[in-house]
């Protein structure tokens, strides 16, 4: 019995030494593992993984003492390339990794050539795979200068980080104006959307504007001109049409004469956004009304009638409905519209006819809310009235009818 006794003085020995071990380590209580980091918080997984992206980045690459700017805007799912929440958790977790290693951490682009923080994350099996890239961001084209990539348990993350939202939606899209873009950054000014031609406009057109703003706050290259200076360098806009149980939105940033800088494409489910959004825009009232500034297009003339018969159907495609002006109308939105014409001989003895059609919005409280101008031409074929109404048919065949109901609603 005593040798039996004596057998057992090794083992109890290494029990003590382990038992003391966790007291002063905090390894755990009974039962637990010490080594497989099970006990481990999403915290310290989190601080951890980025730790180690860090490292792998920074053998590539010199770290310390460079501005990067690093924005849950370009971090997305790799399969889908949505920005889900786990982008802004991310985000964060390496912006710290990366400031303990001497980088100074921005938002917006710092310098000509700005590096940036780029990467993707995709569940495989029981792990979520982040693969994280620095980028220099050059204006004829971008380029990785390094590249890392680790995993994490994914039965650790909250698993709400992994589900789409509809409010992050706006990031995805400026991400992709951003990756179409190369060039300086530019202050810009965010429109609310428009529904295409055809369609009924929804409060989404409006609210969504929100959205958009608060992805542009983060942009490397885009900065909203209500944050900055007030300058405006572009404008973004864009339009939502409803297809299949699928809401399209098209955006594009376009420069103060409306050319296109970049545009970005994204499909989300009708049954993702949330329901106020649907409802139909309120009710906005319209008048148009025609001022005569020449005798040879006076009211009631065969071309003025025409001019505000266009000017309610190209409106009423947007779901607006013209009615006639009179005095004491209540509260509403008037078109206030006037055409002048010049004639002009050609070295080849024919006539051109020039007309400039004038567009006047004015609310209800008599506050000019916006103004557009449309210029014309065509050839006299002896006939005034019916060239002028050939300038009308010629120019409301462009955007005329988008522009306008953009200053009416985009209010």
């Amino acid at each position: 019995m005593v040798k039996d006794m004596k057998g057992l003085f090794p083992n109890l020995r290494v029990l003590y030494v382990v038992c003391l071990w966790c007291l002063l380590t905090g390894c755990g209580t009974l039962g637990e593992s010490v080594s497989s980091g099970n006990s481990d918080s999403v915290a310290m997984i989190l601080s951890r993984t980025a730790k180690q992206l860090v490292d792998g980045l920074e053998k590539k690459v010199v770290l310390s003492g460079k501005k990067i700017q690093v924005s849950e805007n370009n971090f997305w799912e790799r399969d889908t390339k949505i920005n889900l929440a786990f982008s802004a958790v991310l985000r964060d977790a390496l912006a710290a990794a990366l400031s303990k290693r001497g980088v100074t951490v921005t938002v917006q682009e710092v310098g000509g050539e700005p590096l940036t923080v780029v990467g993707s994350y995709g569940v495989e099996g029981s792990d979520l795979v982040i693969t994280v890239r620095v980028r220099r961001m050059e204006k004829a084209e971008s380029k990785d200068i390094a590249v890392c990539r680790e995993k994490m348990p994914v039965v650790k993350l909250d698993k709400g980080w992994l589900k789409p939202e509809f409010a992050r939606v706006a990031r995805t899209l400026v991400r992709m104006l951003e990756d179409s873009y190369y060039g300086d950054g530019l202050d810009v000014s965010v429109s609310s959307l428009l529904p295409v031609s055809g369609q009924p406009a929804i409060k989404l057109g409006q609210e969504f504007v929100n959205y958009l703003e608060t992805a542009v706050a983060d942009s490397a290259y885009l900065r909203s001109s209500g944050f900055s200076t007030g300058k405006v360098d572009a404008k973004m806009e864009g339009t939502y049409s409803r297809v299949n149980g699928l809401m399209h939105f098209h955006v594009k940033v376009v420069d103060l004469k409306g050319s296109p800088l970049t545009v970005a494409q994204f499909d989300v489910a009708v049954e993702d956004i949330p329901d106020d959004m649907m409802k139909p825009y309120g009710k906005v009232r319209v008048c148009a009304h025609y001022t005569s500034l020449s005798d040879e297009l006076p009211v009631g003339s065969p071309a003025a009638a025409m001019l505000l018969n266009y000017i309610g159907s190209t409106l009423n495609a947007y779901g607006l409905v013209i009615e006639p002006c009179s005095p004491g109308q209540g509260n509403l939105v008037r078109v206030e519209v006037s055409m002048t014409v010049k004639r002009k001989h050609t070295n080849d003895g024919n006539t051109l006819v020039s007309g400039i059609i004038d567009f006047k919005m004015v609310d209800g409280d008599k506050r000019v809310i916006g103004t557009l101008s449309k210029r014309g031409t065509a050839f006299f074929d002896g006939n005034l009235e019916r060239t002028i109404e050939q300038i009308i048919r010629k120019t409301f065949r462009s955007t005329i009818g988008e522009e306008l109901a953009k200053i009416i609603l985009v209010r």
